[in-house]
């Protein structure tokens, strides 16, 4: 079974709609979902769910929240892990 901390912001809402663990999970306020952004800045499409404290999650004076130098060190201390699943497309 494959295993990953990221996910990408689709794949979120549809664990979201179908998965009372992880709905559960993020509407206690204790994790924060932190976009992943590409070397320009740009968002990449995926985003990791993190225990949100100071130690993991940093917001910076572009308005912009990144995880700390510690959090991506240590994910496994601090990100909630996924199962990488193949669904079929999301339609909207």
């Amino acid at each position: 079974m494959e295993m990953t901390y990221r996910i990408t912001v689709k794949e979120s809402f549809r664990l979201f709609r179908e998965n009372e663990a992880f709905q559960k999970a993020t509407e206690t306020g204790n994790f924060q979902c932190v976009s992943k952004y590409n070397e320009d800045g740009s968002m990449s499409g995926y985003c990791y769910f993190v225990i949100g404290h100071p130690k993991f999650v940093e917001h910076r004076d572009d308005g912009k929240t990144y995880l700390t130098k510690y959090a991506k060190e240590n994910l496994s201390e601090c990100a909630l892990q996924f199962e990488v699943v193949n669904y079929p497309p999301l339609s909207v």
